[in-house]
């Protein structure tokens, strides 16, 4: 179980790579296993450190880490195992021999996204933002697992007369691909770690990982050796993914870039930037302001309310979209806001019994709210009960407090005001009384 590994081009010395890190009970350990285990230990330490800058919180963050580990790594090997059916139809109790080689890239990947939105849309988190800090996690992953391919002697290209080409226990010079593809993500993930301070919108550093390692896998298939093709087609797998993300993510970047049709997102806390935050033309108001009185007035004259009967448009002030369609679909039944802002610009405070209408992002009218119940708490004060009508995250006052404390201090930061826990906060109850 050892290998002979020299770059002859480069330098003289020869290492003499075993395969076994150590035993355990008397069972090998493979330094293969115990590289890719380090790769992801690292990653996910990396992400749950960068989660409150992206819209989410370290526990449901970390239980969907745990979810989509196994389901990566059973999605890279099916991917594997698929693309050599005729070898593994013929040796079945190969299939699960994970120890010796064999995983697909690309199927940890579709798992593990389909993993993540599976668990988003059970859990009502953020899909996008969660694959951003996915893709990052990737990236930095696999520029540390492909030297378990080193140790292997796997994952190679052809002959090379090139000065750093890879001599394998005696053989011919090769290109060392797993190297190409390790510096490559390198630099990859550099680059999205630099560029996440600076990002414009949620999905953009997902888009970004999936073209610039698919642009990578592309051009190495032409050197790989080892290459998984479909079936007996003679077309490479991984080449054809590679070059479908890269043109795919390309694309779309190009697109959002150059139409600006993307919602732009607060750096501080990973969440859309409230629909009062981004530039609007004065006609874009105007659209918003005539829609919100119509929807207004179909539901006044349905419920026989006065003409002269007071409501207000709004949205909500981080994650308009998000946070609307939990109101709609009935799991938030409460908002909070900081009293110290009312106070500020003298801002009459909302009333139990008062009527509004709900805009998404965009400005269009969703429903028609009206407050149940409005009360003046210090924000260390707020209950469990509160936390839990909001309906967002996991729904505990240990989440509502992470969130909005984030939130509340960057909002209060612009007001050149200073976040307190004792601030006083206004908690609101409300009821859908209209929806079309």
């Amino acid at each position: 179980m050892t290998n002979e590994i020299s770059f002859p081009g480069l330098f003289e010395k020869t290492f003499s790579v075993n395969r076994v890190a150590f035993t355990l009970f008397g069972k090998p350990i493979m330094w293969y296993g115990v590289i890719l285990a380090a790769a992801f230990l690292l990653a996910a330490a990396y992400a749950l450190r960068r989660v409150s800058r992206f819209n989410w919180e370290k526990d449901p963050f970390l239980d969907m880490v745990l979810w989509g580990l196994p389901a990566g790594v059973i999605g890279c090997r099916i991917y594997y195992v698929i693309n050599q059916w005729d070898y593994y139809c013929a040796n079945p109790k190969e299939i699960i021999a994970i120890w010796n080689g064999g995983l697909g890239m690309y199927g940890g990947i579709i798992a593990a996204v389909i993993t993540v939105v599976i668990f988003c849309k059970r859990h009502k988190t953020d899909i996008l933002s969660a694959v951003d800090l996915t893709g990052m996690g990737f990236c930095m992953a696999q520029c540390i697992g492909r030297w378990a391919n080193f140790i292997n002697a796997e994952a190679h290209g052809g002959e090379t007369s090139l000065p750093w080409g890879m001599v394998i226990n005696g053989a011919a010079p090769v290109h060392p691909t797993f190297l190409y593809e390790s510096l490559w993500t390198l630099v990859g993930f550099l680059f999205l770690h630099w560029y996440s301070k600076r990002r414009k919108f949620r999905g953009e550093l997902a888009l970004i990982y999936a073209g610039w390692y698919g642009l990578i896998r592309f051009l190495l298939e032409f050197l790989r050796t080892d290459s998984l093709y479909i079936g007996h087609t003679g077309l490479k797998a991984s080449q054809l993914l590679g070059g479908a993300c890269f043109v795919f993510s390309a694309a779309l970047l190009l697109y959002f870039h150059l139409t600006k049709k993307y919602r732009p997102i607060d750096l501080a806390t990973g969440a859309p930037r409230p629909a009062d935050e981004r530039a609007a033309s004065c006609e874009d108001r105007k659209m918003t302001e005539n829609a919100a009185a119509r929807f207004w007035e179909a539901f006044r004259e349905k419920a026989g309310l006065p003409e002269d009967t007071p409501y207000e448009a709004w949205a909500f002030g981080s994650d308009p979209d998000g946070l609307a369609a939990l109101v709609l679909s009935g799991d938030k039944r409460a908002t909070a806001s900081a009293y110290p802002l009312y106070a500020l610009e003298n801002e009459p405070l909302p009333q139990a019994g008062d009527y509004s209408v709900l805009l998404d992002g965009e400005g269009r009218p969703l429903c028609v709210l009206r407050n149940t119940d409005v009360r003046v708490v210090p924000f260390d004060r707020v209950t469990e009960r509160h936390a839990f009508l909001e309906g967002e995250g996991d729904k505990s006052l240990t989440h509502w407090r992470s969130v909005h404390e984030a939130f509340f201090t960057h909002e209060l930061k612009a007001a050149g005001l200073v976040f307190d826990r004792a601030m006083p906060v206004i908690c609101e109850t409300f009821e859908v009384v209209f929806a079309e």
